[in-house]
């Protein structure tokens, strides 16, 4: 008997031998041999009140209806091809005599005066067969008009609530279409629906009585009953196990190549996958070794997919149980469906033989369990509730065996019935997995949200989904770290052709050689301008020369480094030249910046020369060693010629230094290969000598490096703008002044731009942004504007020289957020997963980065070197850089930021780790404990907040913290 109800519920067979030998499979026997049966006698229709209440599983659907934007995603249709001399009346007084023996079938739902639905059942009704000739119709004609009757939405309150339409094509074919909400039906139900139709019609046919008998209980009685028995211990007991196995339960994001609309809607497509009789086979005998049935290991093996897909290692799925465990109820029409919700912990890189074991506890556990409605599950565990996704589970996984699938359990006295496909599908969750086994067969059906996810996503979840099966079935010993879903093709394209950037650029140059080339090429163009102050490539050549001199007899020489603390000026470009010609690195100086900072970066790194203006003396000697003005008048005396060269293409050309997690700032050592391969990079911008840039940026910002150099090695020139903070109308002055062509701005900066003074982009034919998210609606706005321009999307951090991806924004060039890009020249992109292995295309992975754009490495850091730059197991002998950034693949190799492993941020471009700033306030005494935060109160406008707590009952003033 337990078998038997066991396969009932189930759809498949439960091995027997699990029955003896797992403990919570007697457990479960135990609770299915005594399930509380049905008291006819307590629930006679005569003692129904007057508004009958929703059964627990209607009432879920009932609030599910009302949420359905689109008004069908409950239709449950099935549309029957008949081949044969049919009788259409006998078939339409079969319809009727089935609608008066169900009156779930002549129910509605109406809502009462306190707002609470319930169900009326029309004392009369009948089920019309609506008659359609089609026999002039093509096979488009009569799949559209089987499609837009299968979609036409019910209406709840007013019913009727089961439609059947009979279409002919010729005396011995037609189509007859049924469809139901769901509120009404369910896929048991429609078993009963086939096999009392068939029983009426051939009694119609032939003249002869029925042989079913009345039904001794109508559905709502059964709503009654459930009511009344659901309640004290019961309930406390199933809920208390509930309450413990979802709680902390979180929503499962999918990475989905859309974002999730607010509200979601039921619009789907499915994929489908016929597993091989080979991998069918093993998968069964899997089964049979480990006890374990067809739908647990489907369960595992797709929590596992998941796991890989997502990230995480909570995985909740859902999963539709039958809920007929009581006889009296086998023989309704009705929605009994209940709804489990699986959870597994993937933590601790189990085997796959370990996560099987674990799905088979989980699953007998939550079948022993099953008596709780979900929408009291809902109740109890109160999520919050979000209108984008369903509550509890995003994902749903079911099997259907072969007596289960209602497409195999029609037929009709004297007909010849096949089950014709309907193609309007919809998704009651962003993706079911749907599996039907057929004897040697396994069809799996990959239901999604069309909303959310494209075609190709789902064919290759479904490839993926395919592989780790077979894992599962040749190799169950593996643990979940170690397994590879990638195809080779997979692999060769995300590692190889992906990857194949290299293209020609002065590697074996150094910066200022080139930018000699060009005095030497081009002496009178102009170089520098900012107002009216202009410089020829001559003029900046020779100046520069006459300070490297001066410089090498301060005793600068190869991987020292120079100070130059100045503002945006012509002098502060020709110092960082001089300093490179005199063979050294500059250490860039930012004089906005706090005076002890600028100490802490002079000593970390050992720097004896400083390079300032004339009035910014007094800050330059609180600093301390070695000062020299950039317009110093002796400087003029040294001679013009270029120096000998002594530094080199790995030598290091500057440091900069970026945020740190400790308190620390980190100077990373950039040199001047890494520069060049930067600036002569075809996939950003194309330069010529007739580009204008602008250099906007603070020379502590990595972006200065770009705007600089970019323009000095290739010959074009390089506008200056004005000293001082850069904020939106001096950006606007500048701008309208110098007419760059090239412009590199922070996100924020361009976003403001584009909506308060959009005209002053006018002209430029390449704006370059980056350092956080790029709003799409603000790139569309300006392409519009500016139909000759491009936005070019630059991502990357100062360790890989600025940039490392790029994506040019055309009009109709992507869908959805903007990505950040493919690789730029001579750069290498890995997306990695937490054991080193590449995520497949459309996975979140970590961002690893190599190439010759990656720096030498954190200035006096070694251990903080070999912790970030580490050994890239792709390319034997080269390094990587681990980002802590995470990004996904799209199908053509593009790439989308998704966000960081770490609570790093960026605000305006400037990459900040609260940690560094928790660090610092935590040095003044008062402070116990401090937490930084990014507000952004104001859309668009990003701030810092610190909270923290004091141990002093006088606490710090905000100015002294």
């Amino acid at each position: 008997r337990v078998t038997s109800r066991l396969r009932t519920e189930l759809g498949h067979e439960l091995p027997v031998r699990a029955l003896f030998e797992t403990p919570t499979i007697a457990q479960l026997a135990t609770t299915l041999g005594t399930s509380a049966a049905v008291d006819t006698t307590a629930v006679r229709r005569a003692e129904r009140p007057a508004a009958v209440p929703l059964s627990y599983a209607q009432e879920r659907l009932w609030f599910l209806d009302r949420m359905d934007p689109d008004g069908n995603a409950y239709t449950v249709p099935v549309a029957l091809h008949l081949f044969g001399a049919l009788d259409p009346a006998a078939l339409e007084q079969a319809l009727h005599q089935l609608a008066a023996r169900h009156e779930i079938l002549r129910t509605r739902f109406a809502e009462g005066a306190d707002s609470a639905p319930a169900q009326v059942i029309e004392p009369t009704g009948s089920l019309p067969l609506v008659q359609v000739d089609a026999g002039d119709w093509d096979d488009v004609d009569l799949v559209a008009a089987l499609h837009q009757e299968a979609s036409r939405p019910f209406d709840l309150a007013h019913g009727p609530l089961a439609r059947a339409h009979l279409f002919r094509l010729d005396p011995q074919q037609h189509v007859l279409l049924l469809s139901m909400h769901h509120i009404v039906t369910d896929g048991w139900s429609y078993r009963i629906v086939a096999r009392e139709l068939d029983e009426l019609y051939a009694a119609l046919r032939e003249r002869q009585p029925s042989r079913l008998t009345e039904p001794a209980l109508q559905y709502a009685d059964y709503a009654i009953w459930e009511r009344s028995w659901l309640q004290g211990e019961l309930v406390e007991g199933q809920a208390a196990y509930w309450r413990e196995q979802l709680a902390g339960l979180e929503p499962l994001d999918l990475p989905t190549d859309r974002p999730r609309p607010a509200v979601r809607s039921s619009r789907g497509a499915t994929h489908t996958l016929n597993l091989p009789d080979t991998l069918t086979t093993a998968l069964h005998k899997l089964g049979q070794d480990h006890g374990v049935t067809t739908f647990m290991t489907l369960m595992a093996t797709y929590q596992i997919l998941l796991r890989t897909y997502t990230g995480h290692h909570d995985i909740a799925v859902g999963t539709p149980v039958a809920n007929r465990n009581r006889s009296e109820t086998e023989d309704l029409i009705g929605f009994f469906v209940n709804t489990l919700v699986l959870r597994a912990d993937l933590t601790g890189n189990p085997t796959l033989r370990e996560v099987l074991n674990r799905t088979r506890d989980t699953a007998l556990n939550a079948y022993a369990h099953q008596d709780l409605p979900f929408e009291r599950l809902v109740s109890e565990l109160a999520p919050q509730r979000d209108l984008s996704r369903t509550p509890l589970f995003q994902t749903m996984l079911t099997v259907h065996g072969s007596t289960t699938d209602i497409s195999h359990c029609w037929q009709l006295a004297g007909l010849d019935v096949q089950t014709l496909p309907l193609d309007d599908t919809v998704a009651k969750f962003d993706l079911t997995v749907s599996a039907t086994e057929a004897g040697p067969e396994l069809t799996i059906d990959f239901t999604y949200s069309t909303d959310l996810f494209d075609a190709s996503t789902i064919e290759r979840l479904a490839t993926h989904f395919q592989h780790l099966l077979t894992a599962v079935t040749t190799e169950p010993d593996t643990r979940l770290d170690d397994l590879d879903l990638l195809s080779p093709d997979e692999r060769r394209r995300i590692l190889h052709e992906w990857n194949d950037t290299t293209a020609p650029y002065p590697h074996d140059r150094t910066v200022h050689q080139l930018v000699e080339q060009q005095a030497r090429l081009r002496p009178e163009a102009i170089a520098l301008v900012q107002g009216e102050r202009r410089f020829s490539y001559r003029e900046l050549n020779e100046r520069a020369n006459q300070l490297a001199h001066r410089l090498r007899e301060s005793g600068v020489h190869p991987d020292t480094t120079v100070g130059i603390c100045a503002e945006r000026s012509p002098e502060l470009v020709i110092g960082l030249l001089a300093v490179l010609k005199a063979g050294a690195a500059y250490l860039p100086l930012d004089p906005t910046h706090p005076t002890e900072r600028l100490t802490h970066l002079l000593t970390s790194t050992d720097t004896a020369v400083v390079l300032h203006h004339p009035h910014q003396t007094g800050l330059a000697a609180s600093l301390g060693g070695t000062l020299l003005a950039l317009d110093d008048p002796t400087t003029a005396g040294h001679p013009t010629t270029d120096p000998d060269p002594v530094a080199h293409p790995g030598s290091l050309a500057f440091v900069l230094h970026t945020s740190g997690s400790t308190g620390t700032p980190k100077g990373v050592q950039i040199t001047h290969r890494n520069v060049l391969r930067l600036t002569h990079n075809t996939r950003i911008t194309d330069t010529t000598p007739d580009d204008v840039f602008l250099h906007l940026n603070s020379i502590a910002f990595d972006a200065s490096s770009y705007e600089i150099w970019t323009p000095l090695t290739t010959g074009a020139t390089l506008a200056i703008a004005a000293p001082g903070r850069t904020t939106t109308e001096t950006a606007t002055h500048d701008i309208h002044t110098h007419r760059p062509t090239v412009l590199l701005l922070t996100t924020a900066l361009f976003h403001t731009l584009v909506e308060e003074s959009s005209q002053a982009l006018a002209g430029v034919r390449h704006v370059l942004t980056g350092g956080e998210a790029l709003s799409a609606t603000h790139v569309r706005t300006f392409l519009e504007l500016h139909p000759g321009s491009a936005v070019v999307n630059v991502y990357g951090p100062t360790e890989s020289t600025t940039m490392a991806t790029c994506f040019t924004c055309r009009p109709g060039s992507w869908e959805g957020p903007v990505p950040i890009g493919r690789p730029i020249d001579n750069t290498r992109i890995h997306l990695l997963d937490p054991a080193g292995r590449p995520v497949p295309i459309g996975v979140t992975g970590e961002l690893y980065l190599g190439g010759d754009g990656l720096a030498r490495g954190y200035h006096h850091q070694p251990a903080l070197t070999a912790d970030r730059f580490v050994p890239d197991p792709f390319t034997p002998g080269a390094r990587l850089y681990r980002t802590g950034d995470l990004a996904r693949y799209r199908p053509d190799g593009t790439l989308d930021f998704l966000g960081r492993t770490d609570d790093q941020v960026k605000i305006r471009g400037h990459r900040i780790e609260p940690g560094e700033i928790d660090a610092r306030l935590l040095e003044h005494p008062a402070v116990t404990a401090s937490t930084t935060v990014v507000r952004e109160d104001t859309p668009g406008d990003k701030r810092l907040v610190a909270y923290l707590t004091t141990n002093s009952t006088n606490p710090p003033s905000t100015s002294e913290l």
